[in-house]
């Protein structure tokens, strides 16, 4: 963050990155990166939850992280009242878990993402601009 006038600001929008396998994650991390975004990076829930603090403007979380899932971190990033965008990415594509992440105003993707489709998620407003709390 940078003071200028009194006010704080960030140079650069913040986005945390949560998935156990460290290629997908370090690949998206990446993207994010030359999207514009200072990227965070965790391997599941337990690391993730720390990272949420300060609230990132986007998570992008794989769908399945051991005891809990991406919608529950992205619930728990939103629960104070924070205006989190966000995705969930999966390897397997199911209609319930579409369907939940639509009526949450989550961006769902399915695995082997890749920089376009990351990038039209974030370009369609699913990340990065007002979304559902």
């Amino acid at each position: 963050m940078h003071e200028r006038s009194g006010t704080l600001f960030r140079s650069r929008p913040r986005a945390i990155v949560v998935d156990p396998d460290p290629a997908d994650r370090a690949s998206a991390a990446h993207w994010l990166t030359e999207l514009g975004y200072e990227v965070r990076q965790a391997e599941d829930f337990e690391h993730a939850r720390p990272l949420l603090e300060p609230p990132p403007d986007a998570l992008i979380t794989t769908l399945r992280l051991g005891a809990y899932n991406g919608f529950h971190l992205i619930i728990v990033a939103r629960s104070a009242g924070h205006r989190v965008a966000a995705a969930v990415v999966t390897k397997h594509d199911d209609s319930v878990a579409r369907a939940d992440a639509a009526r949450l105003g989550i961006g769902y993707l399915v695995k082997p993402l890749t920089r376009e489709s990351l990038a039209e998620t974030i370009g369609d407003g699913l990340i990065g601009r007002a979304c559902i709390q």
